[in-house]
């Protein structure tokens, strides 16, 4: 049996030692041929006769100084170009010269030390009134003086050609192994940006780098199993969301039956108070229903594509909301308190606003206690359009007498189904809490809970983005 995480043999391309090893080779081959061809060009052009020897200034002088010593008059027109000249008296004084004046000074001091035993880049050569000292250069030369005067020497012209070539060589082979290694690590590259944009409908390629491929295999073992993974949890949530929806199925059986029963019951003969009862009884029965089909098509369909926003009279939301606890309000005995706020027409999705906001006053009317204080707060914050495109805000603040929130509550109580403490949770599973925080987090806004300064319970802090003000 295939074990399923187990990572496939990938033996595709050459290792990463080989392939430095034949970088190192070629580099090396390609240094030597990039010094070597400067020096191959410098000896061909010392056989053709374009570039003179080191020495060939030398042997010029040399044959000079032998024709000065069978009694030929000094001339310095004679003298090879690459030569200079300085006639001395017999007591070493100097009569004429040509030499830079360094150069002079040099030899002079060798001569005073060493006398004619003087050695060095010069030739002394006795005359009948003194002495004649050449000094020459040591270095290749082109054959032609203008170019000598014209262009660098080709030993200059030789470091030159050596430097560029080993820096050109260093540049073309960095670049080449980089792109070798670019080709070689390009299909993780793009296996990692795939599974970052949460695609995981591809094909992982192979690369020419064996550890590149390696870790290839993996990342194919890893995408599989992520995507078995995903699956599984899809399934998971498409089963709950089934069930869900068959459990709230259910329940609309009992509510017809209750539906029925109270319209049997309104044939009766009713006193003002069942009457206003029996009212009630219908209105709470048909918000449930239609909870219950919100319940059923929330769990089959697919995520909304975003809030409904429309203009909504604020006023008419917040007694929408209270109509809804209205009756357990009235039971408990609860002071229900409205703090005052602007009639606008807002912008924003009325049915969850209503929804979420219901939802916590409906929480907040099961934790208060017989004759206690409910405060609602409304406050509505929206910019001047024409000075700033900021959008506005509609905040709603729920405060009661009741227990309030414990530490864990304020950390936990807008998870789903988080029971809580049972002195506060009793038949309540969060879904409360929770609904009103994904519906306030749908229109731009969020859910904050804490305690209550003035009422001694709990706090809850809705918030919702609004687009504009229509009053």
């Amino acid at each position: 049996m295939k074990n399923p995480g187990a990572v496939p043999q990938r033996g595709h391309g050459r290792k990463l030692n080989t392939i430095l090893g034949w970088f190192l080779v070629m580099f090396t081959a390609a240094e030597a041929l990039g010094l070597g061809l400067p020096i191959l060009g410098l000896a061909v052009g010392v056989n053709t006769g374009l570039i003179l020897p080191a020495n060939s200034c030398e042997e010029s002088v040399g044959e000079y100084a032998m024709t000065l010593m069978g009694d030929t008059t000094f001339r310095p027109s004679d003298l090879p170009s690459c030569s200079a000249y300085m006639v001395l008296d017999s007591r070493l004084k100097v009569q004429s010269s040509n030499m830079d004046a360094r150069t002079r000074s040099r030899i002079l001091d060798l001569i005073s030390a060493s006398g004619m035993k003087a050695a060095g880049s010069f030739v002394m050569i006795p005359q009948e009134k003194g002495y004649v000292v050449i000094s020459y250069q040591m270095g290749a030369r082109y054959a032609e003086d203008g170019l000598n005067r014209a262009l660098p020497s080709p030993e200059t012209v030789l470091n030159g050609c050596m430097a560029v070539n080993v820096i050109l060589v260093a540049v073309v082979g960095i670049l080449l192994l980089g792109r070798y290694l670019r080709r070689g690590v390009a299909p993780l590259s793009r296996a990692v940006d795939y599974i970052g944009a949460g695609n995981l409908d591809f094909a992982v390629g192979s690369s020419t780098v064996r550890e590149f491929d390696q870790v290839l295999g993996s990342v194919d073992v890893m995408k599989t199993n992520l995507r078995s993974s995903l699956e599984s949890e899809w399934r998971t949530q498409e089963e709950s969301r089934q069930r869900t929806a068959a459990l709230a199925h259910d329940l609309k059986t009992p509510l017809t039956g209750i539906a029925g029963w109270a319209d049997l019951l309104g044939e009766t003969d009713l006193d003002v108070d069942q009457a206003e009862y029996l009212n009630r009884l219908a209105s709470e029965e048909k918000r449930m229903e239609e909870l219950t089909s919100a319940l059923i098509q929330s769990s089959l369909s697919t995520p909304e594509a975003g809030p409904e926003r429309r203009y909504c009279d604020l006023s008419v939301l917040v007694n929408a909301v209270i109509d809804m606890v209205r009756g357990q309000v009235l039971d408990k005995s609860i002071d229900l308190e409205v703090g005052e706020f602007t009639a606008d027409e807002v912008n924003l999705d009325a049915d969850l606003t209503v929804q979420a906001l219901g939802n916590v006053l409906v929480n907040a009317v099961e934790h208060t206690p017989d004759q206690g204080r409910i405060r609602i707060g409304v406050e509505l914050d929206v910019p001047d359009r024409q000075m700033t495109k900021q959008p506005g805000r509609l905040v709603f603040t729920v405060e009661d007498s009741g227990p309030g929130f414990t530490r864990q509550d304020l950390e936990r109580a807008t998870e789903q189904s988080y029971m809580g403490d049972p002195s506060r949770s009793g038949h309540h599973f969060g879904l409360g809490l929770s609904v009103a925080k994904r519906d306030a987090r749908e229109q731009g806004g969020d859910i904050s809970l804490g305690s209550s300064a003035d009422l001694g319970g709990a706090k809850v802090v809705l918030t919702f983005r609004t687009e504009g003000r229509r009053g």
